[in-house]
This record gives structure tokens, sequence and C-alpha cells, in this order.
């Protein structure tokens, strides 16, 4: 019988001691995860959704860094701002940060591409095959794009009275549906995001011409260690290879 019980005993403490083995080396991976804390001065849809920190440039940070071991910690912020915390390196690194500034950073390779374009109601048959074609025209532009887009563009809405800047990137298609303006500037993406949004299941959608009038502009993140630069590099490399950044895009923009 003392035998029994000693068996029992000693079956026991094996089982409390096999499980607070399996408990330490569980809290030891959980704590061991590594995080990464990105800044980025821009909100805009499709490419980033601050309201569920989602859009085509957040799954992507996050999903590279995720394959890697971490955790994005994703937090927005002014320009003067996102400067500021990066170069005082209380964050690990930012995206849509200023080129002049990132001297002694380290720049990935472009996680998108910003394409603005000009679009036009197809039956207005206006013609826009240069920026200089903008000059006169009523027109809805995305915030600051006259400080953003080329100087050209610049010089040519330069005085116009009927030139407009919309934060609201939405109300753009609204405006040109109703013809209040002959033509909206914004990024390909957006348009297509919002377009989809705004008429989604109508029959009678507005048919539009869309002018590629502008230099694309590549978009990257920016690192104080060569290490995460690196892993952003080769994600991206792996997620074009492999059609995940298509799977991602396609999250937000439909094709037709």
């Amino acid at each position: 019988m003392r035998e029994i019980t000693l068996f029992k005993t000693l079956s026991f403490l094996a089982f409390i001691c096999v499980s607070m083995t399996c408990w330490a080396q569980t809290d030891t991976h959980e704590s061991s995860k590594k995080s990464v804390s990105i800044i980025t001065a821009s909100s805009v849809a499709p490419y980033i959704i601050r309201e569920n920190n989602k859009g085509i440039v957040s799954d992507l940070i996050t999903e590279i860094f995720a394959q890697a071991g971490y955790t994005v910690n994703l937090s927005y912020a002014s320009n003067k701002r996102l400067q500021k915390q990066m170069l005082d390196h209380s964050v690990d690194g930012a995206f849509n940060f200023p080129e002049g500034d990132a001297r002694n950073l380290y720049s990935t390779e472009p996680i998108v591409t910003y394409q603005n374009i000009a679009i036009t109601n197809t039956n207005s048959n206006i013609t826009i095959d240069k920026i200089e074609d903008l000059r006169g025209r009523n027109i809805a532009a995305f915030q600051n794009a006259s400080k953003y887009l080329d100087p050209e563009y610049a010089d040519a809405v330069k005085n116009n009275e009927h030139y407009f800047e919309i934060n609201e990137q939405i109300h753009q298609l609204y405006m040109l549906d109703k013809k209040r303006v002959d033509v909206i500037v914004m990024d390909k993406k957006i348009y297509q995001y919002y377009y989809q949004k705004v008429y989604a299941g109508k029959k009678n959608k507005p048919q539009h011409t869309l002018h590629n009038i502008f230099k694309p502009t590549n978009m990257v993140a920016v690192f104080h260690d060569e290490k995460l630069r690196d892993i952003i590099n080769s994600g991206l490399e792996e997620f074009h290879k492999n059609g995940h950044f298509d799977e991602i895009e396609a999250r937000y923009i439909h094709k037709n």
C-alpha cells in the first residue's frame, strides 16, 4: 500500500514539474517576442486606415515583421512631431518621412508607389495630355497638391479662382459627378478605392477618363537599425515574388 501511495505521490510531483516547465517555456516565448515602433504622418485610405490600423501599407509592414517574429506598434502624428520623434530615437522607424531629413537613416526599397492622375468625366471630352492643359480649368485636388506635385503644376493652378484643395478626398468624386469641377487630381489607388465605395451596387456608374500626366512617387520607410530595414526589403521581395503583395492590395482595391 505504501508503495502505491509513494508511486502516486511521485507521479503527481512529476506532473507538477512538467507543467511548470511548460509554463516557464511558454512565458519565456511570450516575453521574447520583439516589437518595433513605427510612426506615420499619413492616414489615407487605402494605404493607411487609422481607424483600424489597416490598409495596404499597414498590412504589408505588419505582416512582413510578423514573419520575422516582430509585432508592430503603429502610431500617428503631425509631420513636425513625426520628424521630432524619429530624430529623437523615440520610435524605431517611420513611413512618409521627409526625404531631406533621412540622411542618417536606413531607407527601404519602395513600399508603394503613389501615381497621381487627373480625372475627368468621359462625356465632357476634355483633353489633358500634359500638366499645362490644366490651366484655367475648374479643379478639385487633394490637400497641399500645389506643394506636393511638380512646380509646373503649382504654376498652372496659380491665381486660378476655380481651384480647390480638398481634405476629404471622397468629396472630389462628388464634385466631379455633380459637374462642380472639370477635373479632379488624386492618386490612382485612392481614386479606385473611393470609386468602389461610392458606386458599389449601382447600375449606372459614371464613366471617367484617367489622364496620366504626373510622375510617380516612390514611398519608403526609414529606420535607425539597418537590420529592420533589411527585414522590410526581404519581405517586400518575397511578397512580390509569391503574389502576396497583390493579395494585400486586392483586399482594398477590387480588380474589374
